[in-house]
């Protein structure tokens, strides 16, 4: 049977984070030894917060925050918009987290940041840093990527061919000029030529159709 009595550690100080070693002896005086390890923690002081400029141009600069503080033992992650800070690639931390390098920075990363350090015991957060992000608004936000933007003018010749079908049928529709499947009477010059003057082209026919009542839409040829 082993006899335990505890072992009190008045004012403890971060001096006693260390390993402990309990030497027991049991009834046929074998000793045995169990070691274990104590940490002791303090509460985090406030951090402050630095940027290498608070004000900048986008695809121009780069930002680089930092979170200084003097505690020890701490964990620091990034809040953005009192949200934490999503990962990007072209975001780059330092090895303890207290570096952020913005590089190139966009328009999307103007905002407040806060940086937030803590222990298992508290935490503090930094003032907000308010990051002004200069841009042209004449140019399109770059916020879309290139597959993004390729979909999209895809879309759009999608839809300009399909509104160019449309207007063709229309057409032929009206002058009756299809005999089987329809097709655009743009074989000749003297067509094309034709279709330039204004309110004779497809687009116009079309437009002409698509203002008239729905029933004489709706009606077959005869």
């Amino acid at each position: 049977m082993v006899r335990g009595r505890n072992t009190w550690i008045m004012k403890v100080t971060l001096q006693d984070t260390g390993y402990y070693t309990l030497l027991a002896i049991d009834k046929d005086y074998e000793s045995k030894e169990v070691t274990g390890q104590l940490r002791v923690y303090q509460p985090v002081g406030k951090p402050v917060l630095r940027a290498s400029n608070a004000t900048v141009t986008e695809h121009k600069d780069a930002v680089v925050l930092t979170c200084l503080t003097n505690d020890i033992g701490i964990s620091i992650r990034w809040l953005f918009k009192n949200q934490i800070l999503p990962h990007k690639d072209r975001m780059k931390l330092s090895r303890n987290n207290s570096i952020l390098t913005i590089d190139p920075i966009r328009r999307e990363d103007a905002g407040s940041y806060q940086c937030e350090v803590f222990n298992p015991i508290s935490s503090s957060k930094s003032d907000p840093l308010e990051l002004d992000v200069q841009y042209d608004p004449t140019l399109p936000s770059p916020g879309l990527s290139d597959g993004a933007i390729a979909g999209i003018v895809i879309g759009v010749l999608a839809g300009v061919a399909l509104i160019a079908a449309l207007v063709c049928f229309l057409h032929i529709r009206k002058t009756g000029g299809y005999d089987g499947l329809p097709s655009c009477p743009a074989s000749s010059k003297a067509k094309d030529h034709a279709w330039e003057r204004e309110g004779d082209s497809p687009l116009f026919l079309g437009l002409d159709l698509l203002l008239l009542p729905k029933s004489l839409l709706l009606r077959t040829d005869s």
